[in-house]
């Protein structure tokens, strides 16, 4: 699927750990460059870290590392938290007399 749509003409594609969608992802990605349609210079890709993974500076970075490893590629353009303030901090946040003083 990821190599059809490459060869379609996508060139941002969306992954995210919480998705499990890297490894079909990165291997789709090095087809089509194995195949010389693109480089990969020429994709957009985005993953999202899942909000179990952000708890502290440490967690988040083997979070990117280990989907860096899945999609076998050695950067990706952007990285987002998914859901970063949805139910999972709930309890937390209520406590607080404003969302600007949580630290995540």
């Amino acid at each position: 699927m990821i190599y059809d749509a490459i060869k379609t003409g996508y060139r941002l594609l969306d992954t995210a750990a919480a998705y499990m969608n890297e490894e079909a992802t990165g291997r789709g990605v090095a087809r089509t460059i194995a195949d010389g349609l693109v480089s990969r210079e020429d994709l957009f890709i985005t993953t999202k870290v899942w909000v179990q993974d952000i708890k502290t500076e440490e967690t988040a970075y083997e979070a990117v590392k280990t989907s860096l490893k899945k999609l076998d590629m050695s950067y990706v353009n952007l990285v987002l938290l998914h859901q970063p303030m949805g139910d999972y901090f709930a309890e937390s946040t209520r406590d607080k007399a404003t969302l600007g003083k949580h630290e995540v």
